[in-house]
């Protein structure tokens, strides 16, 4: 993988043993794995597991380790984080972000005398129609059908409130399901957002599960415990501890094994 930012400083530890210790972190400290992986020989198992716990104890091995590990730890960190703010947005963001159910005025809400009121563009499409029709009446020299009758007029707007006295919706207005463009939505909304399914009563929003997000967000936080304890870490020196802890383990284990093999002689 290129690093932009030049060569990885090895803090003077061999090349191949650095690699070495890149695999150990990511095979979970698998030493036996990490250790034939890099390229070292070995005739079996148990002996690659014993130099692999030789490598570790090496002091620039260590340093390499070290400054690794907490590079792989600031990394987890960065990713639980990123985790929690998905979780919370999923929980806590308003659906009417993405679909709402609106009402406002009907079309005879603000009409003269309440009569139906239509929008200018489908004023301008009837008028024309019904020149046209006009125009083919007059032709056949049948009665002139006179002028169109313009209702409750032009400028229908359904953003504006319903008209408390209106005599057809009695102050109700009429209902709109609205889906918010996908293209401009928020971070938050974003990850509440699972897609669109097209079915038999037309175009879907799906979203995740708010549910199950604020079960998730409870059992992080310890708010309530069912079936066990879901135990995330968000603590940096916890991290570093549960990790020298293991460190430890892996180095008990790598001697006992030295003792039996060697008898406590360095390979």
């Amino acid at each position: 993988m290129k690093n932009n930012s030049g060569p990885r400083d090895l803090m003077g530890c061999p090349q191949r043993e650095a690699l070495f210790v890149d695999l150990y972190l990511a095979l979970s400290f698998n030493g036996t794995q990490a250790y034939m992986e890099a390229g070292f020989t070995a005739k079996s198992a148990n002996v690659a597991a014993v130099e692999a716990s030789r490598l570790l104890r090496k002091p620039k091995v260590r340093d390499y380790l070290a400054v690794r590990s907490k590079e792989m730890f600031d990394r987890v960190e960065a990713q639980q984080d990123r985790l929690m703010r998905a979780l919370t947005a999923v929980a806590f963001t308003d659906p009417n972000e993405l679909v709402s159910y609106q009402r406002g005025a009907c079309r005879y809400c603000y009409g003269a005398k309440h009569r139906y009121q239509h929008t200018a563009g489908e004023w301008d499409q009837m008028l024309e129609a019904h020149e046209a029709r006009r125009e083919a009446v007059l032709a056949k020299d049948r009665p002139d059908p006179g002028p169109l009758d313009v209702k409750g007029g032009t400028g229908y707007d359904k953003r504006r409130e319903p008209h408390s006295d209106c005599p057809e919706c009695f102050g109700f207005g009429a209902g709109e399901m609205i889906i918010r463009d996908t293209r401009h939505l928020s971070p938050a909304a974003l990850s509440l957002y699972a897609g669109m399914k097209d079915s038999k009563e037309g175009l879907q929003v799906l979203m995740h599960s708010q549910e199950k997000a604020r079960e998730t967000l409870a059992k992080i936080h310890r708010m309530y415990e069912e079936g066990g304890n879901v135990n995330l870490i968000f603590n940096g020196e916890e991290l570093t501890k549960r990790f020298e802890d293991r460190m430890a383990r892996a180095r008990a284990r790598g001697a006992a094994m030295r003792l039996e093999r060697f008898g406590g002689a360095e390979a």
